[in-house]
């Protein structure tokens, strides 16, 4: 690539989750989708210098899984077109405005700031992508793998409300019921409430020893089991992501699937998102690498990698590709809108995605209440020091990789930003969200 970066753009149109089996966009390519014509365009993006045209029908693949034979190379050319409300106003987004947005996150790789960056944006009714890599690193597609980290909290959540629609759970009931192993004499109830509000108590993993051998999936389950709380649960929140161990072996007691299992076959798959999963080795693309994983300098990043696959985290180790992130987001907003209930039914949603830690002040800082957690979500716009923009809707996990999940259904948008370097912090996802949000306009 001579020292330019890499960017891969992907644009799909209509009211269904446009799947991952289309490849990268290549120079030359024709991009053209099948389906209804109700938009017609000729469009232009730029790719490793080079000028790259193609026409592009507007597609509205219904059910969620587009199969193979209509699926074509897409570019990520037109407007999302979508509309909502902010402030009172109904508002669209400027396709000219968001590439702001768009030439943030290839200014991170081009400064060398970022190894890889990617982006997407969502309406109700489409999607739009562009994922970048610093120079000499190799292409990326919307089918690469990054590690989600806490992102993959609200995707072990999603399977506990899929349990609770069916009448299996009720998040009021001690976990000790369902799993005795967690029962000590003393030891004060813990409800899946707790485990999903973080107001459990229980003390969070060893994560100094993240990315050592002793960092596996049966050694940490046994650790939840043992681990007592350090407060009365639901008096104070403190943020965890042991607990999810829990919730996780709550699905393979309840249902007898494992969490993955469950989520592939009873929740994410059957709308056709096929590239989430805690083993990338199991999914369909090649993993990107996380850096920074390990503080033991002897451990290289692929060796740390391989410890967090095995440790199989359901708190923070699920893997994704930017389709399947970013079609997950627009089938909540689609669901939160709608109420068609692809996931979730609206009240098995709200009650998801409803502040439910208000007032809850903060373990060993009790002047610090603004947790603000849903059921595994975080509420971002309801923070007493807010920062970022957004209605009173929204909804988000963002991870300790860089990555980002934002749902704002007012506003008819979700986000999703997604890198490869733990510890980064939230500005660089932040940013991009903030560009995203200035792109709309009534």
């Amino acid at each position: 690539m001579d020292g330019e970066s890499s960017a891969v753009a992907r644009r799909t149109w209509g009211t269904g989750y446009p799947g991952n089996q289309a490849g990268p966009i290549r120079v030359g390519d024709t991009v053209e989708a099948v389906g209804d014509q109700r938009s017609v365009v000729s469009c232009e993006s730029r790719r490793e210098g080079a000028t790259q045209k193609g026409r592009q029908h507007a597609v509205s693949p219904f059910p969620f899984i587009v199969p193979m034979d209509t699926m074509h190379r897409r570019g990520a050319c037109e407007p999302v077109a979508g509309s909502g409300r902010i402030g009172g106003e109904d508002v669209t987004l400027d396709d000219g405005r968001l590439e702001r947005a768009w030439a943030l996150a290839r200014e991170y790789v081009e400064a060398g700031s970022l190894e890889t960056a990617g982006l997407g944006v969502a309406s109700s009714s489409g999607t739009t992508s562009r994922l970048f890599s610093a120079p000499g690193q190799p292409d990326l597609s919307d089918r690469h793998l990054f590690l989600l980290a806490s992102i993959s909290k609200p995707i072990t959540g999603l399977a506990i409300m899929r349990l609770v629609e069916q009448g299996r759970l009720v998040l009021s009931q001690p976990i000790q019921q369902i799993i005795p192993e967690f029962a000590a004499p003393g030891k004060p109830d813990v409800t899946a409430w707790h485990l999903m509000t973080h107001t459990s108590g229980l003390p969070d993993l060893p994560w100094e020893r993240a990315g050592q051998e002793d960092y596996a999936e049966a050694a940490l389950l046994a650790l939840s089991y043992r681990a007592t709380p350090q407060f009365r649960p639901g008096t104070n929140w403190q943020y965890n992501t042991l607990t999810f161990y829990l919730l996780g072996e709550l699905v393979r007691r309840l249902d007898g699937r494992s969490l993955e299992a469950f989520l592939r076959e009873e929740v994410i798959g059957p709308v056709g998102i096929t590239g989430i999963g805690l083993d990338p080795a199991t999914l369909d693309g090649p993993a990107v690498t996380p850096q920074g994983i390990s503080p033991n300098a002897s451990i290289t990043a692929e060796q740390a990698m391989r410890i967090m696959i095995g440790a199989a985290m359901p708190g923070a180790g699920f893997w994704s590709d930017m389709a399947s992130l970013l079609g997950l987001g627009q089938t909540l907003l689609r669901d939160a809108r709608d109420g068609q209930a692809r996931l979730l039914a609206r009240p098995t949603l709200d009650l998801m995605t409803t502040l439910h830690t208000g007032g809850i002040p903060k373990y060993e800082l009790p002047s610090t209440t603004d947790g603000r957690y849903g059921l595994t979500w975080h509420k971002p716009t309801t923070l007493r020091e807010r920062t970022l923009p957004g209605t009173a809707s929204a909804f988000s996990h963002s991870g300790a990789t860089g990555t980002v999940l934002w749902v704002d259904p007012e506003a008819d948008l979700a986000v999703v930003f997604l890198t490869n370097h733990w510890g980064i912090g939230d500005d660089y996802w932040s940013k991009c969200l903030q560009a995203v949000y200035a792109a709309w306009r009534p």
